[in-house]
């Protein structure tokens, strides 16, 4: 079920260590995805543009690593590294 969802893009890849952590500790399997499941490309949008507003002249990979501490693996690093080279132009 995990595989199927990350394949499909309903969770992220970089989530999956967080959630079989998880699962491994006997936590059900639809709870687990519930708070790891892929955040729709406009709310992540919307965080990367706040996030890049208030952290203007910082290099990119600082704005990548604020994202991704923010979205807490509900998001692939790919489309946030996406997001924010075009947010940072």
């Amino acid at each position: 079920k995990v595989f199927s969802l990350v394949q499909k893009g309903a969770l992220s890849k970089d989530a999956l260590p967080v959630v079989f952590e998880q699962l491994a500790s006997g936590t059900d399997v639809d709870e687990v995805i519930s708070k790891f499941e892929t955040l729709p490309e406009k709310e992540t949008e919307k965080i990367i543009k706040e996030i890049v507003s208030r952290n203007k002249g910082k290099k990119e990979s600082v704005v990548i690593g604020l994202v991704m501490q923010r979205v807490s693996g509900r998001a692939d690093g790919r489309v946030v590294a996406e997001i924010v080279r075009r947010e940072m132009q």
